[in-house]
């Protein structure tokens, strides 16, 4: 339903649908990266800033 209002929105204000389309991909991807971040680095301060490599891992607290 939201592709398809952000299709509408983009043919009513001139905006190439194409390209539209490939920044909401970004941005989800971007969003659920971000999201997890701030999940560490709220759930596990120490241990996310002591290995910062440890945000990576989805199974590890």
């Amino acid at each position: 339903m939201g592709v398809q209002v952000l299709k509408r929105r983009s043919v009513r204000a001139g905006l190439d649908v194409d390209i539209s389309g490939r920044l909401l991909a970004w941005v989800l991807v971007g969003g659920f990266l971000d999201a997890h971040l701030v999940y560490r680095l709220v759930s596990f301060p120490a241990g996310t800033l002591a290995d910062p490599w440890s945000r990576a891992s989805m199974d590890e607290n």
